[in-house]
């Protein structure tokens, strides 16, 4: 038997992501059709990754409960989302996304408050997973539709009324018991920590592992660029409308989830994760090669969930630490820390490249990421 907080809980992820989906597709062309720039483009992807990293420090200095940081959470989203229906101002739209940011957790949340549940926390974490999904996909695949049909302001609308909706139901999740310990006010310690992180970069020894550190480095900042600025690219290369962009980005959301759910008992069997690992890693990189040859969006399409298979062998086999890294803390911190500098700069950089060259960006991307790729496998596993 399901708790009913656990019920509502779903039904309120479901809802709110739902309402996330929607805008998903539409949000780039709809910052550029109020005049932005690419360039805008490019900072605001960046600021949301900074703010999404943030965004559960943020939180916590408030000392909230679990359920009232969900309720918190909510509230900041539907306020971000009312205000998109009203302000059409390209520089508003990148503040309000850094609202939208910075308070984006009521799936994290959500699973914090089932942990501290006595009931079978994989299970309901799962279904939380789930729902956030389901929401995801099925906004997405709606989206093009809303919008082809009624206008942004009406896709605006309903973005705002599913999250309200959510909040709703939030409400009657039951409170937190009253000896619930409050979560540490991490933010405070944020810039004595990114000091201690820069320090750390600036002494730790990558030279004895370097093919493998900007390997790291290297797939990792083309899997921020190709998600972050999927739109952008389908549109540019193939002249895509807005209803098959909205079915091919709820694709994706489709292919992540069923990897992370599948992909753990695939691979359990498997004894060698270093050699598997080189193997993934040359089909990924002769995935992102071929991006730039597809003849048409089909074959691009085929290409890319084949690529972001790989990547999800890739990541998951990092996480499990085939490579040993967290032996030595300094090398693992200094990875992780490159990592968060290309994803802040690497999307503003891309933005330089695409208001300068438009489609010729994309050319640009793939192509660096194979000499990248060519460059370091040549090397590296010889």
């Amino acid at each position: 038997m399901i708790p009913i907080s656990v019920q509502l809980l779903l039904l309120g992820n479901f809802l709110f992501h739902l309402g996330s989906g929607l805008m998903v597709p539409i949000l780039s062309n709809h910052v550029v059709n109020c005049g932005g720039t690419q360039i805008l483009l490019g900072v605001i992807f960046s600021s949301m990754y900074v703010c999404n990293s943030l965004s559960r420090h943020f939180v916590r200095l408030f000392s909230l409960p679990r359920h009232l940081s969900i309720l918190f959470c909510c509230f900041c989203s539907l306020v971000a989302n009312v205000v998109l229906i009203f302000v059409h101002y390209p520089k508003i739209i990148w503040l309000d996304r850094c609202l939208y940011g910075i308070t984006n957790q009521v799936s994290w949340f959500s699973k914090e408050y089932v942990a501290r549940m006595e009931i079978e926390y994989v299970k309901f974490s799962n279904f939380l997973n789930v729902a956030k999904v389901w929401g995801l996909v099925l906004g997405t695949l709606s989206s093009g539709h809303i919008y082809d049909t009624q206008g942004f302001t009406t896709l605006s609308t309903t973005t705002a009324v599913l999250t309200f909706l959510s909040f709703v139901v939030f409400l009657f999740v039951e409170p937190d018991p009253p000896s619930t310990r409050r979560p540490p006010k991490r933010l405070l310690l944020l810039p004595g920590v990114i000091y201690n992180r820069l320090v750390n970069l600036s002494h730790a020894n990558l030279s004895y592992r370097i093919h493998l550190v900007i390997f790291l480095v290297a797939f990792d900042l083309a899997f921020t660029l190709l998600l972050s600025r999927f739109v952008f690219i389908l549109r540019s290369m193939y002249r895509v409308g807005t209803v098959i962009l909205g079915y091919y980005v709820g694709c994706q959301y489709m292919v992540k989830f069923i990897c992370e759910v599948f992909l753990p008992y695939l691979l359990k069997p498997v004894k060698d994760r270093q050699s598997l690992f080189r193997v993934t890693a040359v089909i990924c990189s002769s995935c992102l090669s071929g991006f730039n040859f597809a003849p048409s969006l089909t074959i691009y399409m085929f290409i890319f969930l084949f690529w972001l298979v790989s990547y999800s062998i890739l990541n998951m086999l990092m996480e499990q630490d085939v490579f040993e890294l967290k032996q030595d803390p300094s090398l693992y911190e200094a990875v992780e820390t490159l990592k968060v500098i290309v994803n802040i700069l690497g999307p503003i950089g891309f933005s330089f490249l695409t208001y300068n060259y438009g489609r010729g960006a994309v050319v640009v991307l793939h192509g660096f990421g194979v000499v990248i790729y060519v460059y370091l496998l040549c090397g590296w596993l010889r």
